[in-house]
């Protein structure tokens, strides 16, 4: 990505947190009463796309294994750390709880999310090339 436009790409854990506060200031959400753990789910997709978001943010072409890890290690704790606050809020809200059930569903989600886009190797400069035909 272009040096100039580096800084836009905090936009994308910035806009999944402000859906995720507008759904959880939210009252009541409608559940599914015949799907168990429905909002379990629901935190581990949200968290999910959180710390992959989070990791496209903070993630170079460059970066090693190491580098991996420490990104990998960012954004599962900043995706843990806004769950946590995330459920602090709800405790605000009429009809709304804060469990510790859903701050461990969203550490799942980010634990996926995080590996998941962490393990996806950066593109070489130049896009794909084809492979040689020796003969």
């Amino acid at each position: 990505m272009n040096e100039k436009y580096t800084n836009l790409k905090f936009l994308a854990p910035v806009l999944v947190m402000a859906i995720i506060f507008v759904l959880s200031h939210q009252p009541q959400l409608p559940h599914n009463e015949i799907v168990p753990y429905y909002d379990k789910f629901l935190h581990v997709i949200a968290y999910a796309i959180l710390a992959a978001a989070w990791v496209f943010t903070l993630k170079r072409n460059t970066e090693d294994r190491r580098g991996n890890l420490h990104i990998f290690a960012a954004a599962m704790a900043l995706a843990l750390i806004y769950g946590v606050s995330d459920e602090y809020h709800q405790f605000f809200i009429p009809g709304r709880s804060c469990e510790a059930g859903d701050v461990l569903a969203d550490g799942v989600g980010a634990l996926i999310g995080a590996w998941i886009w962490v393990s996806i190797k950066p593109a070489k400069k130049g896009g794909a090339q084809p492979p040689s035909e020796e003969k």
